[in-house]
């Protein structure tokens, strides 16, 4: 039923009845195709875990059991963090996967990971996923997450540019646990960017030991669950406890 040229309304029944486009996995059940932020009070087990996902999605190997979409992924970080980046994925995986590319960032800004995923999705057309470790923190309160004012533009654009050429986009950032905690020092203009980012992991590790983490999803697209995960210094990466 139309009522006018912006409003077309339908039945409940109608509704039940539609058919939507399913939702696209790069990992199985957990990294979806779109904008995704993955915010820690450890940065040092979120750059892991991010690597873990970089690395499974590069080789096409599965995450605790759940199936990856395999394609090329660049992961970008700062400059200053290329050494341990490299001793990380050594320590991780044996052989270096072709399909994994190591961005180095000059600067820690989201304006640089816009400028950069364009072209390199151009020369790169089987890309699946684009990680951007940033050291800006951001402020997770009541599953909501919230960042300076200025970058809601920004985390926009990253969303437009994962919907139109069809990837993932994981942005891993420090969280605190009060906007007070962000504002000081700043002009303190905060606003709320969980509205824009399509999926939201938070892997809080105060609750465990050193090696364990919970890891937290809160997304109004994709639904919520929960991981409990250890790490193994073993193999260097985190795993699913049984």
């Amino acid at each position: 039923m139309t009522f006018s040229n912006e409003l077309n309304a339908v039945s409940g029944v109608e509704l039940m009845k539609m058919e939507f486009p399913q939702h696209q996995f790069c990992i199985e059940d957990i990294l979806p195709k779109g904008l995704s932020v993955l915010t820690s009070e450890s940065m040092d087990n979120a750059r892991s875990l991010a690597m873990e996902l970089s690395l499974c999605v590069a080789v096409g190997q599965k995450l605790w059991n759940m199936e990856s979409q395999q394609g090329t992924v660049l992961h970008m970080v700062h400059q200053d963090a290329l050494v341990v980046t490299r001793n990380r994925i050594i320590l991780m995986t044996k052989p270096i996967p072709r399909e994994l590319y190591v961005g180095m960032m000059t600067e820690d800004s989201l304006t640089l990971a816009i400028s950069t995923i364009p072209v390199f999705v151009k020369a790169h057309p089987n890309v699946s996923m684009i990680v951007a470790e940033l050291e800006g923190m951001v402020a997770c309160v009541n599953d909501k997450l919230y960042a300076q004012g200025q970058t809601l533009q920004q985390y926009k654009q990253l969303k437009e540019m994962a919907a139109e050429y069809n990837i993932a986009i994981l942005v891993t950032q420090q969280s605190v646990n009060s906007t007070f905690g962000m504002s000081a020092g700043s002009d303190g203009n905060m606003a709320c960017i969980s509205d824009v980012v399509d999926n939201h992991f938070h892997m809080c590790s105060l609750l465990y030991p050193a090696n364990r983490a919970s890891l937290k999803r809160t997304s109004r697209t994709y639904g919520s669950a929960s991981w409990n995960i250890e790490y193994s210094w073993k193999t260097h990466r985190w795993d699913e406890r049984k």
